[in-house]
C-alpha cells in the first residue's frame, strides 16, 4: 500500500491502483508492504507540455489539482503508463510508435506525476 500525504490530506493506493499528482506537489510517501510479501511501486513524471500536445483536438482537459486516486485505472491508462515507463528506460531501446503517436519528448523534466502500486511478481 502506498500513502501520499500532501496539504493535510492523505491519498491511499492499493495493489493495481494509481495516484495522479499535479505539478509542484510536495508529498510525504509511506510504502507499506502487504503481509503476503514485497510489492513494486512505480512512478513516472510527465512534462505538462507533452500532455497539452497529446490533448485531442477540440477538447479542453482539466488538470488534476493535488492528488487523485485512480481505482481501478482504465486499461488504456495502464497500457500508456507501461509504455511510458519503457520509453524512459534507456536500457530498453526506443519503443516502436503506436497508432496516433505524434512525437516523443524527454522524460527528464518533471512537473506532473503518476504512481502505481502493483504486487511484485
Amino acid at each position: 500500500m502506498k500513502r501520499l500525504k500532501l496539504d493535510g490530506a492523505e491519498v491511499v493506493a492499493r495493489a493495481g491502483e494509481m495516484i495522479a499528482l499535479s505539478g509542484g506537489c510536495e508529498v510525504e510517501v509511506v510504502n507499506t508492504p502487504p503481509a503476503t510479501g514485497p510489492y513494486l511501486a512505480q512512478s513516472l513524471s510527465i512534462d505538462p507540455a507533452l500532455c497539452l500536445e497529446a490533448e485531442p483536438p477540440g477538447a479542453r482537459l482539466t488538470p488534476i489539482a493535488g492528488a487523485q486516486r485512480i481505482a481501478p485505472p482504465p486499461e488504456f491508462l495502464r497500457t500508456a503508463f507501461a509504455r511510458a515507463l519503457i520509453a524512459c528506460d534507456e536500457t530498453a531501446g526506443t519503443p516502436r510508435p503506436s497508432r496516433g503517436t505524434r512525437s516523443r519528448r524527454s522524460c527528464s523534466r518533471s512537473r506532473s506525476s503518476a504512481c502505481a502500486s502493483t504486487p511484485a511478481g
